[in-house]
């Protein structure tokens, strides 16, 4: 009986998730998130992303390297060092939103930056991530009170070999209540 269960539960797991090479998956949830792909690029008006972001910050999470073949997107899941620091830096990313400025925590510092949502093409313009090479967009694909998933046509930097053939870049925010503090402010 356990032979049986253990063949049956061998199965599941292959069912929901296809391996291309040694760390491109295809599985059917966002890697990190309980958001299934089948939910990402619904079109979110501004309206929608107010919302659902008013008086939550989130942290950055990781950037997955991604392409995609046949309608699926496969994730290069490999674990970077420190998922949550930037440019080398051992400190936490935090971004909130009003309806103007992205509030952007990083270590003792709170930047603002002004921003733009397009809301035909969910392009929010202003707001990079880090972790991306050539930030060339920022394509909100997923907005909740949870998580905030983009697409970026950059590409996580990542070790090299687990971005060799990446097309683009999916990047996850989660929810956080550990809110930073920060020393100083910057105006932009």
């Amino acid at each position: 009986m356990k032979k049986i269960a253990s063949i049956l539960s061998c199965i599941v797991l292959l069912a929901s998730c296809e391996k291309i090479d040694e760390h491109y998956t295809y599985e059917a949830t966002v890697p990190g998130t309980n958001v299934q792909e089948n939910q990402l690029h619904q079109t979110i008006t501004f309206e929608q992303f107010q919302n659902a972001t008013e008086g939550i910050r989130y942290e950055y999470c990781h950037a997955y390297p991604c392409f995609e073949n046949d309608g699926k997107v496969y994730y290069s899941t490999i674990k970077i060092e420190g998922p949550t620091y930037y440019d080398g830096c051992q400190f936490p990313i935090q971004a909130a939103f009003d309806a103007k400025q992205i509030m952007f925590y990083y270590a003792e510092s709170l930047s603002y930056i002004d921003y733009t949502y397009d809301e035909a093409t969910c392009l929010l313009n202003g707001f990079t991530h880090p972790g991306i090479s050539d930030n060339k967009e920022s394509k909100l694909i997923y907005a909740n009170s949870e998580y905030l998933i983009f697409e970026s046509k950059g590409i996580a930097q990542s070790h090299s070999y687990c971005s060799d053939n990446a097309e683009f870049s999916r990047v996850v925010y989660k929810r956080t209540d550990k809110l930073l503090i920060p020393d100083f402010i910057i105006k932009q």
